[in-house]
């Protein structure tokens, strides 16, 4: 097989890609090669029909420094329970509630002075309880943005990917898909840092 780069301005995707099948070759070794790279392919394939929008917002940025920090704290807290954390991560798959593990949910919110100063729920619907959840949680994270001090969105990912190496290289490889799959490039966002007053 032959994987080739046509357009040369793509360097980072033509990386990318390369680098997830290697990295699915290396955790799947149950499936048989051709599965796993056909899967690879066809999640990529996928990834290149959709039409994506800019970058995140600033207050969209907060909001996944939100769910990334409480992974990170999920994984100091628990160091030896499984990471399966990343399993009930659906925040950045557009579902309604950030974590969903059996019928509970839990739901992230931060608060920033400089971005808002309340919490934002988007609908009633967002806390609406039903067969399929039926407890929720509220966690309100109390940060600041500045320049200089705290915690950039590369800055936790990066720590988050090296928990979950040591632990679980499987977990680790699909935490770094659902960022990618959803087009959320991770070393973009160097420049805000997150400050933690509250939690």
């Amino acid at each position: 097989m032959v994987i080739s780069q046509e357009v040369d301005e793509s360097d980072d995707i033509f990386e990318n890609v390369l680098q997830n099948i290697v990295d699915h070759i290396l955790v799947d070794e149950e499936l048989p090669l051709y599965t796993s790279i056909y899967e690879v392919l066809d999640r990529w394939h996928n990834f290149f029909k959709k039409k994506w929008d800019a970058k995140l917002s600033e207050e969209e940025e907060a909001g996944l420094f939100g769910e990334l920090y409480y992974i990170n704290k999920w994984l100091e807290i628990f160091p030896s329970d499984p990471p399966l954390i990343i399993n009930d991560w659906k925040g950045p798959l557009r579902f309604r509630i950030d974590f969903v593990r059996k019928k509970s949910g839990i739901e992230i919110k931060t608060l920033s002075p400089k971005i808002r100063d309340e919490v934002k729920i988007s609908s009633e619907k967002q806390l609406e309880l039903n067969p399929v959840i039926n407890e929720l949680f509220l966690y309100v994270l109390k940060i600041e943005k500045n320049d200089t001090v705290g915690c950039t969105l590369e800055n936790i990912t990066k720590s988050i990917e090296e928990k979950l190496i040591k632990k679980a290289p499987s977990l680790a490889v699909k935490f770094r898909e659902i960022l990618l799959f959803n087009n959320i490039k991770v070393d973009e966002y160097n420049s805000n840092y997150f400050l933690c007053m509250k939690n």
